[in-house]
């Protein structure tokens, strides 16, 4: 299963799409993850924008990691927002979706609740983190937060070794591999081992970067095949 997987990747992917990007401040990609649940992503977009206009902030990504004094802290984006309601924020960025029965803007603001009481406020902070299995207890505690946007939040802030799997992360591992009940582990397993072994002829090749790689040659497939 595992080289079926590895000679599809070999044989449909653009291995030249680059790596996840990151915001300047790691709040946003807190945003960008407890938004993008059970969504798509194009409205996640327009969240983003309509956060960052609201604000006076900068909402493109870069490639790499900026440094600590580059970055708006978590502390400095709760100030921004206290005294806000989760309708009030849902109302700024225009975006009024529920996951799990509430406002995803109250999912976020709980999020940056919680690194802010553990002391995490930028990117480096939480990458420290990544192994904290007290941090990861308290932020699947929160009320929708499921395991995919755990992993996708974790990815956004730096971890290269994680997946979220998505549809469309599971649409192409059925199609690489031929079989429709893959778990979560299971795909994982083949993302790692695919990104090992593809990263002989792409240096830095990562779980997560072959996850965003999939998930934009899916996504598109997905469009074309609903044109």
């Amino acid at each position: 299963m595992e080289l079926l997987f590895l000679l599809y990747c070999k044989s449909v992917l653009d291995f030249t799409v680059p790596d996840f990007g990151y915001y300047n401040s790691m709040a946003l990609s807190v945003l960008d993850a407890t938004f993008s649940a059970q969504a798509n992503y194009t409205s996640v977009i327009h969240t983003i924008n309509r956060f960052c206009n609201h604000y006076g902030l900068d909402s493109r990504a870069i490639a790499k990691c900026p440094s600590r004094d580059c970055q708006i802290t978590v502390s400095e984006m709760l100030e921004l927002l206290q005294g806000m309601s989760p309708e009030q924020l849902a109302d700024v960025v225009g975006n009024h979706q529920e996951v799990s029965g509430r406002l995803k803007s109250a999912v976020f603001s709980e999020c940056l609740q919680v690194f802010r009481n553990c002391g995490i406020e930028t990117y480096q902070d939480m990458q420290e983190q990544f192994d904290n299995p007290d941090l990861e207890a308290a932020l699947s505690g929160i009320r929708g937060i499921g395991p995919a946007t755990l992993s996708y939040l974790y990815m956004l802030v730096g971890d290269s070794n994680d997946v979220k799997v998505d549809r469309h992360i599971r649409a192409f591992s059925a199609n690489a591999t031929g079989e429709q009940n893959l778990s979560d582990e299971q795909i994982k397993a083949l993302f790692r081992h695919a990104s090992s072994e593809l990263s002989k002829d792409y240096p830095g090749m990562t779980p997560r970067h072959l996850d965003h790689i999939v998930w934009v040659y899916q996504s598109r497939r997905t469009i074309n095949h609903s044109n």
